[in-house]
């Protein structure tokens, strides 16, 4: 019994120790996050310190946080590789906080500061398919998608661009994005989205109050893609003369047609 004493002993006075520095550490953090006087020297000072912390007790409750700041920190610093890193190990780690969503996208932002666009379009459209993307976030995704069409050897950068035209209302407002879908357009004259481009821009131009200019692009599609999908229904919307009408009138209409016939 003698003999276990000093070994119980040395046991305690070890988890003491660590104990002691562990508290000690994130004592020092917390004062720096409280600090009145910010600025990028403490800031510095602080993600280092979150970085030691994160590396010494990757599981500890605490680490959350740290890992959260530091994913900033290094996006505004453009420690990009860090930036990321560290923004992956926290959504790995805390897939369902509430601050998952903007530090996953962390990612993205520094995917789209290395000019590596398409792998930022890949993360903001992971993110926005989960839902809750901000109109900000989509002012991101259509910067992204717009400088990924760019690359011209890409086989679908004229889809890269519709993509990016799609957001333009949520972002920007109606007449914008009537402006966008004209650029496509003329960008892309021969592309195979020409068609849903054109019953996009004639929806969007009817709703703005420009209807005789929205017939006109529904008699386009009709006679440029006679086939397509979209000049099916530009010729019901013409011959039932729907355009213009919200929906409730025009499924009034309709319905009205079907039972006369």
């Amino acid at each position: 019994m003698k003999t276990k004493i000093p070994f119980f002993l040395l046991a305690v006075f070890f988890l003491t120790a660590c104990t002691d520095k562990q508290a000690e550490l994130k004592e020092d953090i917390i004062g720096l996050v409280f600090t009145k006087r910010h600025n990028d020297k403490t800031r510095a000072q602080l993600a280092l310190l979150q970085e030691e912390y994160i590396a010494q007790y990757p599981t500890d409750s605490f680490t959350q946080s740290c890992l959260e700041n530091v994913s900033f920190f290094y996006l505004n610093v453009d420690s990009l590789e860090k930036a990321k890193s560290y923004a992956r190990q926290y959504v790995k780690a805390y897939p369902e906080s509430e601050n998952a969503k903007d530090v996953e996208l962390v990612i993205a932002k520094a995917f789209y500061k290395q000019a590596r666009y398409l792998e930022a379009v890949e993360v903001y459209e992971r993110v926005q398919n989960r839902g809750d993307f901000s109109i900000s976030d989509t002012r991101n995704l259509s910067f992204a998608l717009k400088d990924a069409s760019r690359d011209t050897t890409l086989p679908n950068s004229d889809y890269l661009y519709y993509k990016s035209v799609a957001c333009e209302e949520l972002v920007n407002g109606l007449p914008e994005a009537i402006v966008a879908y004209e650029g496509f357009l003329d960008k892309y004259p021969n592309s195979r989205y020409v068609p849903s481009a054109l019953a996009l821009l004639s929806d969007k131009l009817e709703r703005n109050g420009e209807v005789e200019r929205a017939k006109e692009v529904l008699k386009t599609i009709i006679e440029k893609y006679p086939e397509s999908e979209q000049a099916a229904t530009a010729r019901t919307m013409l011959e039932k003369n729907l355009v213009g009408l919200s929906a409730e009138e025009q499924l009034e209409r309709i319905l009205k047609d079907k039972a006369a016939n």
